[in-house]
């Protein structure tokens, strides 16, 4: 028998539920699709940028038939631009929606376990600069004990904890290594946190006995 059973006077206890309307984790696929989404942009932007480049090579240059070299050296700070605006612009979906651009395209964004807000600390430095870091040490002491599988697959150390960390994705909780490493989750962002107080257990009710008759 419970605690709450045995003392009628015992505080109601209250639990934290998820309504119809409520936290929802980010699909698998939402995460991926956003991801692609994410990497999308920024080929796009090197693309384009790879156009003005040879435009403004060939205006300056005056030859029809460019080299890569010649494009290459016209794209630096185009590119750099171009690159900036959508960092940019992610730094403000981030730390308005707690979300990348592919992740607002989806409809899904960063929240912390209890489904508040992940804050920006969070989003970018442990789950962006820390893994990141992470990854690249991992690189450095792959690659100084001879672990890795050359440069012809490019299979480092730091690419094998990308990968694991990734695949955690596909535990009952979906998150990645870095979001256990920020303490955060991926959920829809129409999501809504509510509290309910566990209605308390009813009194038993002691009625006087009748006075006994003559």
């Amino acid at each position: 028998m419970s605690e709450s059973a045995t003392d009628p006077f015992a505080p109601p206890r209250a639990s934290v539920e998820a309504e119809d309307t409520g936290i929802e984790l980010a699909g698998r696929g939402q995460r991926l699709l956003a991801a692609i989404l994410d990497g999308t942009i920024i080929a796009i932007v090197v693309v384009v940028a790879g156009f003005i480049a040879a435009w403004s090579a060939s205006s300056s240059d005056g030859d029809a038939a460019l080299s890569l070299e010649q494009v290459v050296r016209h794209m630096g700070p185009i590119t750099l631009m171009l690159v900036l605006a959508v960092v940019g612009a992610n730094v403000y979906t981030l730390a308005t929606r707690s979300a990348s651009l592919g992740k607002v395209m989806i409809g899904i964004h960063i929240a912390r376990p209890s489904g508040e807000p992940a804050g920006f600390w969070r989003i970018v430095i442990l789950r962006s600069w820390v893994w990141g870091l992470a990854i690249q040490l991992a690189d450095k002491i792959g690659a100084a004990a001879g672990l890795d599988a050359g440069e012809e697959y490019e299979l480092t150390l730091g690419t094998g904890l990308w990968l694991v960390g990734v695949l955690f994705i596909f535990g009952s909780a979906r998150r990645c290594l870095y979001d256990y490493l920020a303490d955060t989750i991926v959920v829809r962002t129409t999501g809504k946190l509510v509290r309910r107080q566990r209605p308390r257990p009813a009194r038993a009710i002691t009625l006087p006995k009748d006075p006994p008759t003559a």
